[in-house]
């Protein structure tokens, strides 16, 4: 896929002025030099401009510069007798042998470049000839070549490696140059669009962002991207997730073995190998300490110093400005270690603490602690896990991070014997548990022999831990596991979350009191209780759980929140709000992907939303209750965003428990529009709510109840809305659902047209900040008070924060039915991009699909992808619908207009 033309892009500029100086050439010829870094786009750009001058019958020579090829003739000499065969042309074919002839008996010779000059002539004569010459730099002394073939007439587009513009041989062709163009790296947008190109689909912003993370200043370079890319591909490490391509784990990113940085920076071995390993596995690592690192080794400062200065000079490494050394490119780092393996840097690191100690540099604690965490096994008399354990209760507080990777590290030397293991591991658990360090709890535990178990004062904070990063990983763990008292109490929910038997868990009974021993856990009984209750849906006992827990009882809010996360297993939420402060919610991992996903649905971010819950996919077992709520969660954006194709994919994939049928339908709603898929999902939806039994709330009936209502309104059918009203102060009286006020008002509003009610239903959506559904109220509030102006303006907003299609829809036809102007944005949430107004304009000129892949290099499928995402931008139904709206300047393109594209064309 590298240098692929049909990926170009971010390029018109350059484009434009090739065609410029190729538009009238004088009777000498032209020589034009395209100079860029390796992977910036050079062959890309050269492949796009001479596919394109093909088309207009110029006779276009492809050759690619190598090495011992003196004066880069042979290069040429194969790209005519190329272009010959593919023209046909017997007598050019015989004058390139006999060209061949001369210059294979005067290699590297003025009479081997005359005769290639002599045989241009007999090529540019009969029509126009123009000479592509890739990678010129390859060649020794290429200038005297090129210049025979600008002089016999020709056109020669050069392309030459920037990095080595300073070699005399590259001086001599820059100065012949009749004009040097230089490529600068893409813009984020620009490297977007060849992604999405290159896939067909649009890229998680996650992958954009990892990229660039990882590439830092070669992220706008097109080779090195689509490379990277390539390679993570073919490994398994970027997969379709809900029409997206999406990363399939969170491992760095690394260059592949074959980039020229790469194979530059493995000439730099022994010491080089040194200073980069320190580098990358320590992110950055402090100029001043070479002396350390250089003793450690059995070298010179000198030395050491000498070799930093090579690799900063070569481009490998780089001054932070604070005395730090950091890789330009951390993906190459990344591929360094990968490469040399684990058992060499961990050597590494050992050899340095065992320096360190011995040396009794006692300045350095900090440093010793970090290559003690990294270290494997050593040699001196060294205590590493007594000495890490130490740091973590000096300095734990101060530096949290660096205190939990030390917890791993003491694990991991303390297996060689040289300390009271399990009394150490329980110490690390500890303290990684009360600092949400939960993939460091996974750590640990994959340490340990299955014949390691802790001692009976040491077995509830195993429990805790053992259970707490079940949650994380998504892999239940059992009593068997890990014994101890508390997981009697949550090994059922763990397991139940995790996929492993019926949600919610059953309950069980709670001691009136507990014991001194009990209020030590890290986890009590009295606080697993919550967790079950909340699991359940019981709102008053959920209510009275807590209170045990809090000393008093928490306002009815806050347990409708509890127990509306619980219900949609935001186990995060849950033991932030019960044991916060205790034990904070982990910031990776399953729970904290689908409490984040949770989040930035009601905050109308359903992009960040959707990247969440892709990652959520493709994250630790595909059956855990996260995923099964994570992907009707997606549906149900995608579905209100008109993308109709991945709602049905997430769904398919999504659990069919019963549990979970109101989430379902509710989905199924935003995939039915039409009048007869309504009617049958409003009756579906009447069976599950209208239910004798109110002893356990299941996941999104409020929900449900404000889609039926609606419904309903849209069908007229007032029977239905009243027995639905009827519903909601049912549950509401009851206190069934956590939502019961809001819904109540909800409904009550549309079937009593009480506007008072719909502005209830407003505020309440807005102060518990679920901003999609305060849009849905203000839609309804909108269609019973006298001034509908204010609130369809604030649902319009919602709706196009979110990408809601259908709700935009909405509301722009009542606006127009009323006469109303909504307020605009001052401009799009996000631009169109660049081929996505190439699309538009083709469309403005009555092109179609066909003509349109033709003349945008594209396929016909990715112009179908095209305008399905403009459909979904604009809100437009069909490809007419979009025309009208162009010209009726409903749809801006900023002074692009059909003349554009037909001057293209």
């Amino acid at each position: 896929m590298v240098g692929d033309p049909n990926l170009l892009c971010g390029r018109e500029r350059e484009l434009d002025s090739l065609r410029r100086e190729v538009a009238t050439v004088p009777p000498s010829g032209r020589l034009i030099v395209v100079r860029g870094p390796a992977g910036v786009g050079r062959t890309a750009l050269l492949r796009r401009f001479g596919a394109e001058l093909e088309a207009t019958q110029t006779s276009v020579v492809w050759a690619r510069s190598r090495g011992g090829d003196h004066h880069g003739v042979n290069a040429v000499l194969e790209g005519i007798a190329e272009h010959a065969a593919r023209c046909g042309d017997e007598r050019l074919f015989v004058a390139v042998a006999r060209a061949r002839r001369t210059v294979t008996a005067n290699p590297g010779t003025l009479r081997a470049v005359a005769a290639l000059g002599e045989l241009t002539e007999h090529l540019v004569v009969p029509k126009r000839c123009l000479f592509i010459v890739d990678d010129v730099h390859l060649a020794a002394a290429p200038a005297l070549s090129l210049e025979a073939l600008r002089r016999a007439g020709a056109v020669v587009v050069a392309a030459v490696a920037d990095e080595l513009r300073g070699a005399p041989s590259m001086q001599d062709v820059l100065a012949a140059a009749d004009d040097v163009f230089t490529l600068e790296p893409l813009t984020a947008a620009a490297m977007k669009e060849i992604l999405e190109r290159r896939f067909g689909k649009p890229v998680d912003m996650r992958v954009e962002l990892d990229l660039r993370a990882a590439l830092d200043r070669w992220s706008g370079y097109p080779g090195t991207v689509l490379g990277v890319v390539e390679e993570m591909n073919v490994h398994g490490r970027l997969a379709e997730v809900g029409g997206v391509i999406t990363r399939t784990d969170r491992r760095p990113i690394s260059l592949p073995t074959s980039h020229r940085l790469w194979t530059a920076l493995r000439s730099h071995d022994g010491i080089g190998t040194s200073v980069g390993l320190l580098v990358a596995s320590m992110t950055a690592w402090p100029v001043h300490l070479i002396p350390i690192l250089a003793a450690a080794q059995d070298g010179t400062a000198t030395q050491y110093g000498r070799e930093v200065d090579n690799l900063a000079e070569a481009g490998f490494l780089d001054d932070d400005g604070q005395g730090l050394l950091t890789f330009t490119c951390p993906a190459l780092g990344q591929t360094l270690l990968e490469e040399t393996g684990e058992p060499a840097l961990r050597r590494l690191h050992s050899h340095l603490a065992e320096y360190l100690f011995t040396a009794e540099l006692d300045k350095e604690p900090e440093l010793l602690s970090e290559h003690l965490s990294r270290a494997g096994e050593l040699d001196s008399a060294l205590d590493g896990a007594t000495w890490l354990m130490r740091r973590v209760q000096e300095e734990g507080h101060r530096f949290p991070d660096d205190a939990a990777a030390w917890c791993v590290g003491a694990v991991r030397l303390a297996g060689q014997g040289k300390a009271d293991r399990t009394r150490l591991v329980s110490g690390a658990l500890r303290f990684l548990i009360r600092g949400g360090h939960y993939a460091q709890i996974e750590e640990v535990f994959s340490q340990l022999a299955p014949q390691e178990s802790p001692s009976l004062d040491q077995a509830d904070d195993w429990a805790a831990a053992r259970l707490l990063a079940s949650f994380h990983a998504g892999i239940p763990a059992t009593i068997a596991d890990v014994g101890g008292a508390v997981s009697g109490r949550f090994d059922e929910v763990a397991a139940a979350w995790c996929g492993e038997g019926d949600w919610p868990p059953p309950g069980s009974a709670l001691s009136a009191t507990e014991t001194q021993a009990e209020r030590k856990q890290l986890l009590t009984a009295a606080e697993i209780h919550v967790l079950e209750v909340a699991c359940r849906g019981d709102l008053q006992a959920t209510s009275a759980a807590w209170a045990k827990v809090k000393g008093d009882r928490p306002p009815e809010e806050a347990v409708e929140r509890l127990v509306d996360a619980a219900l949609l297993a935001d186990i995060g939420f849950v033991l932030e709000q019960v044991v916060g402060e205790t034990l904070p919610p982990p910031r990776t991992g399953l729970v904290y992907l689908l409490s984040r996903a949770l989040r930035d649905y009601r905050a109308a971010e359903w992009s960040a939303a959707l990247s969440c819950l892709r990652e959520l996919e493709v994250t630790g077992p595909s059956s855990t209750r996260a995923h099964h709520i994570g992907r009707l969660l997606a549906a149900e954006i995608c579905a209100q965003r008109g993308e109709t194709r991945n709602a049905n994919e997430w769904l398919e994939r999504a659990d069919e428990a019963t549990e979970v049928r109101a989430l379902r339908c509710c989905v199924r709603f935003g995939l039915s529009p039409g009048h007869t898929g309504q009617r049958r999902l409003l009756n579906e939806a009447v069976e599950i709510l209208v239910v004798p039994a109110l002893g356990q709330a299941e996941p999104g009936i409020g929900q449900l109840l404000v889609r039926a209502a609606e419904a309903a309104d849209t069908q007229g059918d007032a029977e239905c809305l009243a027995l639905l009203e009827k519903e909601a102060e049912r549950r509401w009286s009851s206190r069934a659902i956590p939502d019961a006020r809001e819904v109540l008002d909800f409904v009550q509003g549309i079937a009593s047209r009480d506007a008072g009610r719909a502005r209830a239903a407003v505020a309440s959506a807005r102060r518990r900040g679920h901003l999609p559904l305060a849009a849905r109220a203000s839609l309804q509030t909108a269609r019973l008070v006298d001034d509908p102006l204010p609130w369809l303006d604030e649902a319009a907003a919602i709706a196009r924060r979110c990408g809601a299609v259908s709700q935009l829809a909405a509301v722009n036809t009542m606006a127009r039915d009323r006469g109303l102007s909504l307020d605009r944005p001052s401009e799009p949430v996000q631009p169109f991009t660049e081929v996505e107004i190439d699309v538009l304009r083709a469309l403005k000129a009555g092109a179609g699909n066909r003509e349109i892949a033709a003349d945008l290099w594209l396929t016909e499928k990715t112009v179908e992808y095209y305008l399905s995402r403009l459909f979904n931008r604009t809100g437009c139904r069909s490809r007419v619908e979009l025309v009208a709206a162009l010209f009726d300047g409903r749809v801006s393109l900023a002074g692009a207009d059909s003349a554009t594209f037909a001057r293209r064309r």
